[in-house]
C-alpha cells in the first residue's frame, strides 16, 4: 500500500514542473552529495557525518539550520519510496 506524503516544492510550487519532468524530489541541500551505499539506519548518524559538511560548504549558517536540512533531506531519503503518493501545495 503505497504511503502519502505532503511536500513542498519550493514557493509557491516553484520546482513542481522540475520534479514532474525529472520524476523525483529532493530537499534542496547536498544536491551534489551521493548517498549510495553510505546511508546510515539513523538520523543521529546521518546528523554527525553531514551537518559539519552543510555548515562548512555554507549551503547552511548554522548548525541549527543545518541539523534540520539534515534531518529533512534524511526523511526524504528514508522514508519515500518509489509508488509512494506525493501531494504538493501550490501556495
Amino acid at each position: 500500500m503505497p504511503k502519502f506524503f505532503r511536500v513542498s516544492l519550493g514557493k509557491n510550487a516553484q520546482y513542481l514542473e522540475d520534479a514532474l519532468e525529472s520524476g523525483y524530489i529532493g530537499t534542496g541541500w547536498m544536491a551534489e552529495t551521493d548517498l549510495t551505499g553510505t546511508f546510515p539506519e539513523n538520523w543521529r548518524d546521518f546528523n554527525k557525518v553531514y551537518v559539519p559538511q552543510l555548515v562548512a560548504s555554507g549551503e547552511c549558517g548554522s548548525n541549527v539550520a543545518a541539523g534540520l536540512a539534515s534531518g529533512m533531506t534524511w526523511t526524504v531519503a528514508s522514508f519515500i519510496n518509489e509508488g509512494d503518493l506525493v501531494l504538493v501545495p501550490t501556495g
